[in-house]
């Protein structure tokens, strides 16, 4: 009785529309990122700005019309003399956590929660590395070309604090308000 049982539920599961089912899916892309950078334990008005650029590659489980738990690797090219005369690339992972909507228009707009955290290098007597965690808050569109094939679009806050720098005399803590601008190929499987 328990084979006859399976053999139904994999005879309807193989007939089954499978564009709703949840799948795994990969993804690469890119995009720039707007750094506002404040030192967040003194009463300054001094903040910095760069804009480097990103590349990304995204591992995800979930449906594309539905609910997705994405986690997100970057790299990111960040040539600027914030933290130290010669602030090296960032290295970052993010976990995002999805709900996207098919209003039958063909473009799946989504929203997306999420933090992350990753470190960068940094050219400093004391220190040669940077930690930082952040919270994301995101909303973007993906765009199926193709059963398994999908472009995708995405504007993300990020909130970023940044691990103390050993001054001499003091701790820096800097923090960031960050605007990240995204596009990317996703393949689903």
């Amino acid at each position: 009785m328990k084979k006859i049982y399976i053999l139904l539920f994999l005879t309807l599961f193989s007939f089954a529309n499978d564009d709703y089912y949840p799948k795994i899916y990969m993804g690469i892309g890119g995009g720039i990122l707007n750094n506002n950078i404040y030192r967040s334990n003194i009463s300054s008005n001094e903040t910095y700005k760069s804009n480097p650029s990103f590349g990304s590659i995204k591992f995800g489980y979930g449906d594309i019309k539905a609910y997705s738990v994405e986690l997100n690797l970057y790299y990111i090219n960040n040539k600027t003399n914030v933290f130290s005369n010669n602030d090296k690339a960032g290295y970052a992972v993010d976990v995002s956590f999805l709900k996207a909507w098919d209003f039958g228009i063909y473009l799946l707009p989504y929203v997306s929660v999420g933090l992350g955290g990753g470190f960068m290098g940094i050219d400093r007597e004391l220190d040669k590395t940077l930690g930082f965690g952040s919270y994301n808050v995101g909303a973007g569109a993906k765009l199926p070309l193709y059963k398994h094939l999908e472009l995708e679009f995405k504007y993300e806050y990020k909130f970023v604090s940044y691990e103390g720098i050993d001054l001499i005399s003091e701790t820096a803590k800097y923090k960031s308000h960050t605007n990240m601008f995204y596009f990317g190929i996703n393949t689903r499987f």
